[in-house]
């Protein structure tokens, strides 16, 4: 349970201090012993960018920008609006202003010393023959499996790594908000036909004293406690101990939910 409510999504990690790639794959195996995956079907495949792709990921976070990030004129810099109008030169030009200006609205869990990248075949969103899948194949297969068992079946995996990461101390965050796909470490994707990228994995240590400060304020503030933070949409964290105190404020209670038969 304590696993539970040690994890929380922040977006800045540790570059100077950061697991093993010994104890990264102690993780990894531990998350695919304890993931409930139907039928042990792990459709998928995972590339792992360690902390010497330093240089790809900071070019990376420019192609995982939110809808806080705007540019000089407050207009909004996601690239499939921004780009038609202005341009790709302008947009490469902003993006990097912005950046600059605040690293808080970009999605910096692309910097995370291990960078995991969850790859699938397309296919399995077509609920086609399994022949096509990229990932582990089992001895027994499930043929004809529909596509959301293999998306429910990522679901419980990509929980189960963050669960375990947090039972080693170390900190999990995910992000899917890829708006480009132009940098090399997802370039690689393409290598293999009708292959589909579905999620960003980050594992490291949180940096937390970035949050609240000047341009990291989008997501966390400080408040009159140092171990405490607080999100701007709710939720309380303790830094110091590694546990939630407060959540979301738009949650939903039970009965809002459950319905009693």
């Amino acid at each position: 349970m304590a696993d539970l409510f040690r994890r929380i999504n922040f977006r800045h990690f540790q570059q100077d201090n950061y697991p093993t790639k010994e104890k990264i794959e102690e993780i990894l195996q531990e998350a695919i012993n304890i993931a409930p995956v139907d039928k042990e079907f792990f459709s998928w495949r995972l590339e792992v960018h360690g902390p010497e792709y330093a240089e790809q990921k900071a070019e990376l976070v420019l192609d995982c920008s939110t809808y806080y990030t705007k540019d000089d004129n407050g207009v909004d810099l996601t690239p499939n609006t921004y780009i038609p109008k202005y341009g790709e030169e302008q947009w490469d030009d902003q993006i990097r202003k912005a950046y600059k200006r605040r690293p808080g609205s970009f999605n910096c869990q692309t910097q995370a010393p291990y960078l995991i990248t969850v790859v699938c075949h397309k296919s399995i969103f077509d609920d086609e023959d399994p022949e096509n899948y990229v990932g582990y194949k089992p001895e027994r297969t499930h043929p004809g499996m529909p596509s959301y068992r293999h998306c429910m079946n990522m679901g419980i995996f990509i929980h189960s790594v963050a669960l375990a990461a947090n039972n080693h101390g170390v900190d999990h965050a995910f992000c899917c908000c890829l708006q480009r796909k132009r940098n090399p470490i997802v370039r690689s994707i393409k290598k293999n036909e009708g292959e589909k990228f579905v999620v960003f994995l980050g594992l490291g240590y949180f940096d937390w004293s970035l949050a609240g400060t000047e341009g990291y304020d989008d997501q966390f503030v400080k408040t009159d406690d140092p171990d405490i933070v607080r999100r701007k949409t709710g939720g309380v964290y303790n830094i110091k101990e590694h546990t939630r105190t407060g959540f979301k404020t738009k949650k939903p209670r039970p009965e809002q939910i459950v319905n009693w038969m």
